[in-house]
C-alpha cells in the first residue's frame, strides 16, 4: 500500500505474488479512487484467485510514508510502558513536538511499538507510524471476507527480502551477537530506504529523499556522495544508541553510474564493511517479489507468530469478523447459561415452597398432638419451641420414674471366701485369721508359713487367682517362733474391685 498526505490517506495498492504484479487504481480504468476502500477490497478479492491462497492476503505491506524510527528512554522494556513513555513524552527536558508527536500523535489514527534492541542498550529503537489507511482496507477486506494474516512496513518486507541470515527457521533464535546487516533499496518515487537487520528481525529503519531527474517523461532518484555521506552520519548516531552497526551491508539500487558513485562513496563513509550491490529497474518490485517467494514456500503452520521485528503486532492482530464471531457465540452461550441458571432458580423456589406448605401441615399436626397430651407446651417460651417444651417434659418425668440407685454396695463375701480357700487349702499354712467385710475395712488375711519363700508363693498365688473380687493383695512379713523353731507370720491385706452399680430392688 502506497500512501500520501504523510501517511494518512491511500494513494495505490500494488498485488504481488508469484505470477502476477497488479497496481490499483489502474491506468485507465474508472473502478474507484483511491479513498473507496470497498472498491479495493473487492479488487483484491477478485483478483487472489490465481495467489497461493484464495481466500486470504498472506501481508499486507505498507510503505513507510508517515512513519519513523527514533530512541527513546524508558524504565522497561514492556511494550505497554514503551507506548506509555513515548505517547506521554517520557524524555527528560522533552517538551512535546517530538517525532512521535509529529507521525504518531494518538491511538486512533498511529501505533507505536518498540522493536528488537540490543541487550543491555541504554536505549531502545521505538517504531511509530500512521496506520489509518491499512486499518480501514483490513475492515474492508475483512467485509469481503479476506482476513489478511499479517501487516508490516516495507522495513519489515526489506529484512525479509534481502537479510542474508533472514532464512532462520521459526522456534530458532540467534545470539545478541549475531550478525547486523545494513540494508539500502531505492525507490523509485525517490526516497532511500535503510534498515539494520538480524535473521530477518527489523532493529532500526529509516528514510532519506532523493534528488529526482527527469530522464524523458519519467523522474529518476539520483544519488551522490553526499546522500552516503548523510547516511553514514545517521548509522553512526544510531549505532552510539543502540550500541550496534552493520557488520554487512546490501544495496538494491537503479543501475546507473550514480549508483557505482554512491557505493564507492558510502564504502569510503563505512570502512571494513562489504557492500554487496543488487542492480533493478524497480528495487520495490523485487523486494515485493522475494517476499512473496518466501510466504509462498511457508506453510501457515510454520509462519511467524506476530512480533515487532516481523510486522506491525497491532494491525496483525485487529480484531475482524472471527472475533466479532467468538464474542457472539461467547453472549450467546452466556445467554443460555443464564437461562438455564434462572430455570434451575426457578424450580428451585417452587420446591422451597413445596417444602415449607409440608413443613407447615407437620408443625400444624405435632401441634394438634401436643394440645392433646400437654397443651402447656403450646404457651409462648422466648427461645423454646413447643417440641422443646414437650421434650424436657418427656425427660423430666422419666427421671421421676427411674428406680433411685443404691449408694451401699454389697461385696461378695461369701463368693471370694470360697476362692481364698482353695488357696490356703495347702498344708505349708496355717491361718490364723481372715477378715472380709463389706464395709468398712480392707480384706485381711493373717497365715503361719513355714518360711519367707513359702510367704512370697502364697502372696503371688492370691494375686493370680481367677475369678477373684479383690484386685490387689499387699503382704507384710514378720518373724515368728512357735515352740523353739522359727516361722514367718505373713499378713495380706487387698482392695475390693468396685462392682457396677444395681438399681434397688436388684439381686445382690
Amino acid at each position: 500500500m502506497r500512501r500520501t498526505d504523510r501517511g494518512a490517506a491511500m494513494r495505490q495498492l500494488r498485488l504481488v505474488d508469484h505470477a502476477q504484479d497488479l497496481q490499483w487504481p489502474e491506468q485507465g480504468h474508472a473502478a474507484g479512487t483511491p479513498q473507496d476502500y470497498p472498491a479495493a477490497a473487492a479488487w483484491v478479492r477478485d483478483r487472489l484467485a490465481s495467489s497461493r491462497s484464495d481466500a486470504s492476503v498472506a501481508l499486507l505491506c505498507i510503505d513507510v510514508d508517515g512513519g519513523v524510527c527514533s530512541w527513546l528512554s524508558a524504565p522497561s522494556a514492556d511494550p505497554a510502558v514503551v507506548v506509555s513513555a513515548a505517547r506521554l513524552g517520557a524524555e527528560p527536558g522533552r517538551a512535546g513536538g517530538g517525532a512521535f508527536d509529529f507521525y504518531a500523535p494518538g491511538d486512533l489514527d498511529s501505533t507505536i511499538q518498540p522493536l528488537s534492541g540490543e541487550a543491555g542498550a541504554t536505549r531502545l529503537s521505538v517504531l511509530a507510524i500512521s496506520d489509518v489507511p491499512a486499518r480501514l482496507l483490513v475492515d474492508a477486506l475483512d467485509d469481503q471476507r479476506v482476513p489478511v494474516e499479517s501487516v508490516a512496513t516495507l522495513w519489515h518486507a526489506i529484512t525479509q527480502a534481502w537479510d542474508p541470515a533472514s532464512a532462520v527457521e521459526p522456534g530458532e533464535t540467534l545470539t545478541s551477537s549475531g550478525p547486523v546487516t545494513g540494508l539500502i533499496i531505492v525507490d523509485p518515487a525517490g526516497r532511500l530506504v535503510w534498515c539494520w537487520s538480524r535473521a530477518g528481525s527489523l532493529l532500526v529503519g529509516g528514510s532519506m529523499r532523493l534528488r529526482l531527474a527527469r530522464e524523458g517523461e519519467t523522474e529518476q532518484p539520483r544519488l551522490d556522495a553526499g546522500d552516503a555521506s548523510r547516511l553514514a552520519t545517521e548509522w553512526l548516531a544510531w549505532a552510539v544508541q543502540v550500541g550496534a552497526a552493520p557488520g554487512r551491508i546490501v544495496c538494491v539500487m537503479t543501475p546507473g553510474e550514480d549508483a557505482a558513485v554512491f557505493g564507492q562513496a558510502l564504502t569510503k563513509a563505512w570502512p571494513s564493511t562489504p557492500v554487496d550491490a543488487v542492480m533493478n529497474d524497480d528495487p520495490i518490485a523485487a523486494t515485493l517479489r522475494r517476499v512473496a517467494a518466501r510466504l509462498e514456500s511457508t506453510p501457515r503452520s510454520r509462519a511467524r507468530t506476530p512480533e515487532p521485528g516481523a510486522g506491525v503486532v497491532g494491525l496483525s492482530q485487529r480484531p475482524v469478523r472471527a472475533h466479532r464471531r467468538m464474542h457472539l457465540w461467547r453472549a450467546v452461550a452466556l445467554a443460555a447459561s443464564a437461562g438455564l441458571l434462572g430455570l434451575a432458580s426457578w424450580r428451585l423456589y417452587a420446591r422451597a415452597d413445596e417444602a415449607a406448605a409440608s413443613a407447615d401441615a407437620w408443625k400444624s399436626r405435632a401441634d394438634e398432638l401436643i394440645r392433646g397430651v400437654y397443651p402447656d407446651a403450646l404457651i409462648p417460651q422466648p427461645g423454646k419451641s413447643a417440641l422443646q417444651a414437650m421434650d424436657e417434659e418427656i425427660l423430666a418425668r422419666r427421671r421421676n420414674l427411674r428406680p433411685p440407685e443404691r449408694t451401699d454396695q454389697a461385696m461378695p463375701i461369701l463368693e471370694e471366701l470360697e476362692t481364698i480357700s482353695m488357696v490356703l487349702g495347702s498344708g505349708k499354712y496355717a491361718l490364723e485369721s481372715i477378715e472380709l467385710k463389706s464395709q468398712g475395712s480392707a480384706p485381711t488375711i493373717i497365715v503361719i508359713a513355714e518360711s519367707t519363700a513359702d510367704a512370697e508363693a502364697l502372696a503371688e498365688a492370691l494375686n493370680r487367682i481367677g475369678g477373684s473380687h479383690i484386685s490387689q493383695w499387699s503382704p507384710a512379713y514378720a518373724s515368728r517362733t512357735e515352740a523353739g523353731v522359727s516361722k514367718v507370720q505373713a499378713t495380706f491385706r487387698g482392695e475390693w474391685a468396685a462392682p457396677a452399680p444395681r438399681a434397688a430392688g436388684g439381686t445382690p
